[in-house]
């Protein structure tokens, strides 16, 4: 059994139509599944749950975006990256041309990120 985001697409979501999961990582999931001979069951995972599941056997791996930290990395072990991103800024269409147009400007971000602590 694989933990999964069933709201975050590309790369886990549920079609609306069939209520079926879909996506990259389901992609991966039954690919994987396929190679070792077995059913490859998925299961929606939040965030807060998503190691605990993993540590205490409830599902056999997780198939989702984390990010790989220090701490992370002492309790599972992490495959090879296979998607990579960056953090961004986003503004409205025109109003920056240089990082000195930031300057005096409010900005938001997740409540706390791990990107952030990498």
């Amino acid at each position: 059994m694989a933990g999964v985001k069933d709201s975050l697409p590309p790369f886990g979501s549920v079609d609306p139509n069939t209520k079926e999961f879909v996506g990259y990582d389901i992609d991966f999931v039954k690919y994987i599944a396929n190679k070792l001979g077995v059913e490859g069951g998925v299961q929606a995972r939040l965030l807060a749950n998503r190691m605990p599941m993993l540590m205490e056997g409830r599902v056999d791996l997780l198939v989702c975006t984390m990010t790989k930290n220090p701490e992370r990395a002492k309790q599972i072990d992490f495959s090879y990256t296979y998607f990579l991103t960056g953090q961004k800024f986003l503004t409205k269409k025109g109003t920056v041309k240089t990082l000195k147009d930031l300057e005096g400007r409010r900005s938001e971000r997740p409540r706390a990120p791990t990107s952030s602590r990498t």
